[in-house]
């Protein structure tokens, strides 16, 4: 870090990764198989997950959307995902997701 900071200021760093840390995780879901795998129907999926880490604190982590065949056997899933970023001082991430996939071989 210090060939990246120039000299005679303070880098503002908002996370390091620890060398030893304790993290525990608790949470489940339902059809989280289907964020990759074909669906031949609609299918909403859902998981969430609370963790308590020992330099960050607790935080959480929840996924939902569905998923659906357009053309054939192809994929589409739309999924938003809720969490905090436990290695930047608790920050809270939205992502929002788009995943389309071919399948050139028929799927079982």
């Amino acid at each position: 870090m210090t060939t990246l900071v120039p000299p005679g200021q303070t880098p503002a760093i908002g996370f390091f990764v620890p060398r030893s840390y304790v993290q525990a995780c608790a949470g489940g879901g339902f059809n989280d198989r289907y964020q990759v795998d074909y669906t031949s129907q609609l299918r909403p999926f859902l998981n969430a997950s609370v963790c308590a880490n020992t330099d960050y604190g607790p935080g959480y982590s929840t996924t939902a959307g569905i998923a659906l065949p357009l053309l054939g056997p192809d994929h589409f899933s739309i999924g938003l995902q809720l969490g905090t970023n436990l290695g930047a001082a608790g920050g809270v991430t939205q992502t929002f997701t788009l995943a389309y996939r071919y399948y050139f071989k028929p799927v079982n």
